[in-house]
């Protein structure tokens, strides 16, 4: 007999690809389990089309709050709930393969394992997602005492086996039930890096993780602005003061010299609700007759902040991103060439700042080259030449 499963499904931070994430779960899942939907005042339509999904289905009950909750929240509505051998918690946003569940519980049985992770791919292709800052767990040299994380040394796609890890991220995670009896419950301040808090508990409680290759889920952010209706838990979710407290809790609890990663993650979520705008003031250069490239990090091209407006990519492969210059002489080479062909405005977008710190020189050659600069922390405009009459 396999042992029993929870699945708890819940709000990551958005609500739009809630439905077709449950009906992938049911699509790819074959071994039995129980369900909990957590409804953290999902908007109607949303909820909606959740329910249309599980009225095919006769395994599932809902936690309903008619307010946000951030996911710490959530998940351990689920942990309480459950009385099954293992809980696995997902995210709203995951969409499953094949055999996902199986390899998870098998990495659990046979490791044994307390917990089991799946490489996590991003978006709807294959490659792979996981914070590059979070690798190991060592002594601080400078300040004893204290305890650093030091980055990954390989990215988690090239694990071939089941290995043993140290850190892990929230999409999907495959718990024995009785290690939240160990680590207690999540700490539902948090709203940002609860991940590392996680980690450091299970490393704490000597519990043995595992991170699966034979398991893959493929984690799909969003490539539009929140709607109207989710913007209220979107907001709640990327609290920035919540996010300096919550990393700030999480450095002195676990004694670390600093929390791993920076808050421009944060900030980035904070800005996609204002790409309305992004998309305004792009159109309106263009449509006064400036010639635009823009640079994007290729976050922007090919999605709905750009379509229908003539920007050229930088790099420009063919009218689409053609991917971070690898030298500044490749990046000058290439701003050399579109000014040559009459661009007027170079316009970096907030996601591509920090190609400033890996290509210095190419900010050099912007402020050297332009008439002028201006700024609205969304976008930065470097005026190159008036257009050609």
């Amino acid at each position: 007999m396999n042992p029993s499963i929870t699945i708890g499904f819940l709000p990551r931070e958005r609500f739009l690809l809630a439905a077709e994430s449950l009906a992938s779960l049911y699509e790819h899942t074959t071994l039995p389990f129980d369900l909990v939907v957590v409804d953290a005042a999902t908007p109607k339509r949303y909820l909606d089309e959740v329910q249309a999904v599980l009225d095919g289905h006769d395994n599932w009950s809902m936690i309903s709050v008619d307010r946000p909750l951030l996911p710490a929240e959530s998940k351990n509505l689920v942990v309480r709930e459950a009385r099954t051998d293992y809980v696995c918690l997902l995210e709203n946003d995951n969409l499953f393969n094949d055999g996902w569940l199986e390899a998870l519980l098998d990495a659990c049985e046979s490791g044994p394992a307390d917990v089991a992770a799946p490489l996590i791919r991003e978006g709807r292709g294959a490659d792979g997602h996981f914070d590059r800052h979070l690798g190991s767990v060592v002594p601080s040299t400078e300040r004893p005492g204290l305890w650093e994380v030091t980055p990954l040394t390989r990215p988690r796609e090239a694990t071939a086996h089941t290995e043993r890890v140290e850190f892990v991220e929230q999409h999907c995670l495959l718990f024995r039930r009785s290690v939240f009896d160990r680590i207690g419950a999540y700490d539902e301040e948090l709203n940002t890096r609860d991940e590392v808090d996680l980690s450091m508990a299970l490393r704490a409680a000597d519990a043995r993780v595992v991170l699966e290759p034979r398991a893959v889920v493929n984690y799909v952010p969003p490539t539009a602005p929140p709607e109207a209706d989710e913007l209220p838990f979107y907001r709640n979710r990327w609290d920035l003061e919540r996010a300096i407290i919550s990393r700030e809790r999480i450095r002195e609890r676990w004694s670390l010299v600093d929390t791993p990663g920076d808050l421009e993650f944060v900030r980035y979520r904070n800005l996609i609700p204002e790409l309305p705008t992004v998309r305004g003031i792009l159109a309106e250069m263009v449509d006064a007759g400036r010639s635009v490239v823009l640079i994007d990090d290729g976050d922007w091209f090919d999605t709905e902040v750009t379509d229908g407006i003539a920007l050229t990519p930088f790099p420009d492969a063919e009218g689409h991103f053609g991917g971070v210059p690898e030298t500044e002489a490749a990046a000058l080479a290439e701003l050399n060439r579109v000014l040559g062909e009459g661009a007027t405005d170079i316009v970096v977008g907030w996601p591509a700042r920090w190609w400033f710190e890996y290509l210095p020189g190419l900010e050099q050659a912007l402020v050297a080259g332009s008439a002028s600069m201006r700024t609205d922390g969304l976008l930065d405009v470097y005026r190159m030449a008036e257009p050609t009459p």
